[in-house]
């Protein structure tokens, strides 16, 4: 029965190792989740910075110098984009033009043509895409 013994030691130190990749993962996320958090409440990292609030980039064809209405963004591609902050400042709504800003497609697919997104800022000048619309 040694090789049977050996066989669930080696299954036990297996799992025990995913385990703790899991447990890193997990972190990591939770860091990287806290960072979009902090960078979001404060508005800042991207072309824009200023109130807590929201960023959404809208493709328009009218929009001088933004890429997008030139063709559909795939995945990972960067490409450029009117950019609103739109924010509250408890009293009053507020939209902030940011103009034409740098945004990469962080989805997995290619964006719906003619539809805004939500961006959040990178941290290094530009906003990458957290959402696609819906409508």
């Amino acid at each position: 029965m040694g090789w049977m013994d050996d066989r669930t030691r080696l299954s036990a130190e297996r799992i025990e190792a995913l385990y703790r990749r899991l447990q890193q993962v997990e972190a990591t996320l939770a860091n990287v989740r806290q960072q979009l958090i902090q960078a979001f409440q404060q508005g800042g990292g991207g072309g824009g910075g200023g109130a807590a609030g929201f960023f959404v980039a809208i493709p328009a064809a009218p929009v001088t110098g933004a890429s997008w209405s030139g063709g559909v963004p795939t995945a990972g591609v960067l490409f450029t984009s009117h950019v609103y902050q739109c924010s509250y400042t408890g009293s009053a709504q507020i939209i902030t033009d940011l103009g034409v800003q740098n945004c990469l497609n962080w989805l997995p697919a290619a964006l719906v043509a003619n539809q805004a997104i939500v961006v959040i800022p990178d941290g290094a000048g530009s906003y990458g895409t957290a959402s696609q619309s819906c409508i």
